[in-house]
Parts: C-alpha cells; sequence; structure tokens
C-alpha cells in the first residue's frame, strides 16, 4: 500500500483493528476503513497511512474472511477487500502501528496484557499502551460502544455489525438554514450523527469562511458527510438518505407513481414554495402602501389560492 505524505508535512497515521479471530469483525471495520479514506487510491486521505487488522487469537490464521463479512462489505459497495487472517504480531505491531483499535472491551484487555507482557520482558519500553483504544471510542457516541461477534448468528448479526463499523454522518448546520430539514430527517431514521455547527455572523471575512468542507460549495448549507460521499442541497441530501437508510421505504417509497409524487412535493418545498416564502418574509416590513399592491398574489391566501388551482 502506498503512503502519501500531507501537504504540512505531518507523517500519516496507521490503524490496526483486531477481534478475536481476525475473518468477522476486524477486517469488516477494515474493509470499511480503506474504502472510507480511499486508501491506496488517487483520492486516499494523506493523514491516513497503513490499515491493516489481527486477532488476538491464532485460531483462523490463514484463512480468509468470513463470506458473511465479505458479503455485507460487497452490499454496502466494497467490493475491491481481501484479506487472510493472523495473529497480532509481538512487539512488532505494536511498534508499528499508531492507533491499535479492539472491537470490544475483552480484546482490548487481551491487547493490554501483551503490552505489559513485552514490557516486562524488555521487548517494548515506549508509548504503545496509549495506542490502544476501543472502536466505539471513535464513533460520535457519549457512551463507548463495543461490537459483538456475530460468528455464531446469521448474517444480520453481520449487518448490525457493519452498521456499527460505519462512521456516524456528520450534518454541517449554518445557523437559520434549512439545515434542519436534514437533522429531522436523520433523526426520523434514526441515524446517528455528528453536527458541526457554524453560526450566521455579520462580520465573517469572506464567503470562503462558509466553506464547511474541502471540495463544497461555498456558502451552501445543510452539508453532509457520510463516509466518502459529501452533499449539499437539501433535497438531494434527503433523498440519498432515504434511498440509503429506508430499507422499509416508508418515507420514499418503491411505487413509481407514489415515489414520483412525494418527489413532486420535495422540489415543490424547496424551489415554488420557498420563493414564495421569502417573498412574503421579504414585504412584512414594507410600507402599507407598497405592500398593498402586492398583496393579492403573495399573501398566505394569495399562495394557496395559486397552489390549489
Amino acid at each position: 500500500m502506498a503512503n502519501s505524505s500531507p501537504s504540512n508535512g505531518a507523517k500519516p497515521a496507521s490503524v490496526l483493528f483486531v477481534c478475536l479471530g481476525n475473518i468477522c469483525r476486524s477486517p469488516m471495520a477494515e474493509g470499511a476503513f480503506r474504502h472510507l479514506t480511499s486508501a491506496g487510491t488517487s483520492n486516499q486521505n494523506p493523514l491516513i497511512g497503513e490499515i491493516d487488522s489481527c486477532g488476538t487469537g491464532a485460531y483462523h490464521a490463514g484463512d480468509y474472511s468470513d463470506s458473511r463479512t465479505m458479503s455485507v462489505l460487497r452490499d454496502n459497495g466494497i467490493t475491491n477487500y481481501k484479506h487472510q487472517a493472523r495473529r497480532v504480531n509481538i512487539p512488532e505491531d505494536f511498534k508499528k502501528f499508531d492507533y491499535i483499535i479492539a472491537m470490544d472491551a475483552d480484546n482490548l484487555m487481551d491487547l493490554r496484557d501483551m503490552v505489559k507482557r513485552a514490557k516486562k520482558n524488555g521487548q517494548l519500553n515506549g508509548n504503545e499502551m496509549e495506542k490502544l483504544h476501543l472502536y466505539g471510542e471513535f464513533g460520535g457516541k457519549t457512551k463507548e460502544e463495543e461490537i459483538g461477534d456475530p460468528y455464531y448468528g446469521g448474517r444480520d448479526g453481520f449487518e448490525i455489525a457493519y452498521k456499527q463499523d460505519e462512521m456516524p454522518i456528520t450534518l454541517y448546520f449554518l445557523q437559520t438554514s434549512r439545515a434542519v430539514r436534514i437533522a429531522w430527517l436523520l433523526e426520523e431514521l434514526g441515524l446517528d450523527s455528528n453536527v458541526e455547527y457554524h453560526d450566521r455572523e455579520a462580520n465573517m471575512d469572506t464567503p470562503m469562511s462558509y466553506r464547511f468542507k474541502p471540495g463544497m460549495a461555498v456558502g451552501r448549507s445543510p452539508g453532509i458527510s457520510d463516509g466518502n460521499v459529501n452533499l449539499i442541497e437539501s433535497v438531494a441530501i434527503a433523498e440519498y438518505l432515504c434511498e440509503k437508510y429506508d430499507k422499509s421505504s416508508r418515507l420514499l417509497p418503491n411505487d413509481p407513481a407514489v415515489r414520483a409524487n412525494v418527489r413532486m412535493w420535495m422540489y415543490a418545498s424547496d424551489g415554488t414554495f420557498f420563493m414564495h416564502g421569502l417573498s412574503i418574509l421579504y414585504c412584512s416590513g414594507a410600507a402599507p402602501d407598497s405592500a398593498e399592491a402586492i398583496s393579492t398574489c403573495l399573501t398566505p391566501q394569495g399562495v394557496q389560492a395559486g397552489v390549489v388551482s
């Protein structure tokens, strides 16, 4: 795997995911993280170096990842990932990787014990203990979450594990914008998210101050990041979230006619009605004579009459 150095000269961080046998959870996390960072491609995140996974046990050393793991990864668009299980290498892995991430508390405890023994034997003498983390520390939740072992269950357990593996969606929320619509939708879909809130300040230096993430259009809110997907425009975001996460098609029905009707009202709310609303807002502080001149078409009653007709 090629390592790219960031533009600021910082050393790319290397990441090792660890579970028990290295055929279910940790390769799933590795595959998802590789996909998230586009590792090994021209779009690679320059802050991420080597990504790997291993197990605290050698039960499946040399085996390929569980077929259910690979099936779930493929269903989520990750098709170019392969892995053979291995056991953690002592002391090499602890020296080599910057972040060693255990999928659950038991494996984290085993890793800590390995470090203690290696230090006692003189194999390690650095900050290796500080490299050890529980996967849930990075999930954006107030409580650290463990990734349960799905090995003895059905495929649905692997789907749950993948959902836990996914990094939460980031919503870029600009004050007094339509980002609140997306916040409501995320809640309706039961999706974990991080909200990056920005005040709309009159004294902000330039419109570039509103570029929340590289590659996003200047001044546009809401915006979201979901893995390697970055989107703006509230209707486009709503359609994307419903199509990807509303598995029951409750919000965006499968029936073509019904779906088209839903989309019609989505686009109308973002275009036709929104522009009338702006006109009403702008004219609400106008002088009585000028307000009277346009009241016929721009009052709520006028807008309603136009919609009904």
